[in-house]
């Protein structure tokens, strides 16, 4: 995904972060009688369909279709921004970690999902696909809400929801949304260079876990207080850069911990990524970790091998951008700063 972008531009490292890359994927393509109108209320499906977009540019390919509406969460590729927003969120947290805990807690005994989604404007854009999830209620909306929304509408979109507990299922989500949005041979051209990736990475974190001869603990703590494990994915990226997570298995949903299981585990590593945190909220709230006495007392504080990554982009996010994490994990587990992407968002945790 490196390198100017396809109409030429130059200066960008990423086509996808270009300004005008929007232009070039072609707004053209969308009329009034589009084909295919996508909306994804997805994070990670938008990712996925802007993956597949830039694929239909390289191979010269013309479809008249784009999409035409997204979530309120949906901030990357950045060319999408102007797209018009179809959800929005029933609590305001101040960032605060207890407050947001609180408030989700308290929404979900009065309500199934803590988003609303604008039915009118939805309506309106009269969607031909939509991609939504059915994994977390308190992450996006949730299908049955999607569902709902679309059910007096004629003639019905076609809802694909995705619900990966894997990286492979991540991967594979992009054959899913090239079928449904009838661009099957532009997705799995992405799809096997994103496998390509990963079975590269997958063997580049085996020959250096050989190399060491040891494999060092990690502990991924998803929000601060109370204090969330990683699951899902994100024990499995650990696994094949290196590592080992024993405080939650692979493709298990996240769990909260006491404080002491961390600390009788007293782990090599420690990653802070809170769910839907940037690095900047996260330091915002970090008065709860760098006052606890339990968690100045770890050996992976004192030893600076604890980092704070953007927990709104990477790791907690099903999208291809997982291999980005990964690639970031092998070169982090392994000290080696060449093998982290450029602009990698994290830091070490304040001391």
């Amino acid at each position: 995904q490196m390198g100017p972008c396809l109409r030429g531009c130059r200066g960008f490292r990423s086509r996808r972060n270009c300004t005008r890359f929007g232009e070039h994927i072609g707004r053209k393509h969308l009329s009034s009688d589009a084909k295919l109108r996508v909306v994804s209320l997805l994070p990670s499906a938008t990712e996925i369909f802007a993956l597949i977009e830039e694929e239909v540019i390289t191979a010269g390919m013309e479809y008249r279709g784009a999409m035409v509406g997204r979530s309120h969460e949906c901030d990357y590729p950045s060319y999408l921004s102007h797209l018009p927003i179809l959800t929005t969120q029933a609590i305001h947290g101040t960032g605060d970690s207890v407050e947001i805990d609180k408030m989700v807690r308290e929404a979900l005994t009065t309500s199934d999902s803590l988003y609303g989604l604008y039915t009118e404007e939805l309506k309106r854009l009269n969607p031909t696909v939509i991609l939504t999830q059915d994994l977390c209620n308190v992450c996006s909306i949730d299908l049955k809400s999607v569902e709902l929304s679309v059910k007096d509408m004629h003639p019905k979109p076609k809802i694909v929801s995705l619900n990966p507990y894997s990286i492979q299922e991540v991967l594979d989500d992009v054959k899913i949304v090239g079928e449904a949005v009838g661009l099957s041979k532009p997705a799995n051209i992405a799809f096997e260079k994103l496998e390509t990736r990963f079975n590269e990475l997958k063997s580049l974190g085996k020959e250096l876990r050989e190399k060491r001869g040891k494999t060092p603990t990690v502990a991924f703590i998803e929000w601060l207080s109370p204090v969330f494990i990683g699951g899902h994915w994100t024990p499995e990226l650990i696994q094949i850069a290196g590592g080992l997570h024993p405080l939650n298995k692979a493709h298990n949903k996240s769990i909260t911990v006491e404080p002491k299981a961390i600390v009788d585990l007293d782990p090599d590593y420690i990653l802070v990524s809170p769910c839907g945190f940037d690095i900047k909220a996260t330091l915002n709230d970090w008065h709860r970790m760098e006052t606890a006495e339990w968690w100045k007392g770890l050996r992976a504080v004192r030893e600076k091998r604890a980092v704070i990554v953007d927990g709104n982009q990477h790791f907690n996010r099903p999208s291809p951008r997982l291999l980005d994490a990964l690639s970031f994990l092998i070169g982090w587990l392994n000290d080696d700063t060449e093998l982290i992407p450029e602009g990698f968002p994290f830091v070490q945790v304040p001391t």
